[in-house]
């Protein structure tokens, strides 16, 4: 996330989008459930698989949208 933080502050015309935010909520949403999924899976808590596979889909679905927040917004 400071990643994009970074990425957003020396493009500013890509953080002003709908996509964005929608990043932001779902990279914010998301990263605490796969985290805490993850733990819990490595401690031996099968049961934890699905939440650290919904957790991680979250992640990567906000990844996704910021890449193409980033390809509309600089092109």
């Amino acid at each position: 996330m400071a990643l994009a933080g970074l990425i957003y502050t020396h493009y500013p015309q890509a953080a002003g989008t709908r996509l964005a935010q929608v990043h932001f909520w779902l990279h914010n949403l998301g990263l605490p459930v796969f985290m805490g999924g993850l733990a819990l899976f490595l401690l031996g808590n099968t049961w934890a698989g699905p939440l650290l596979g919904i957790g991680s889909t979250v992640v990567w679905l906000s990844l996704v949208l910021f890449a193409v927040n980033l390809w509309r917004s600089l092109r």
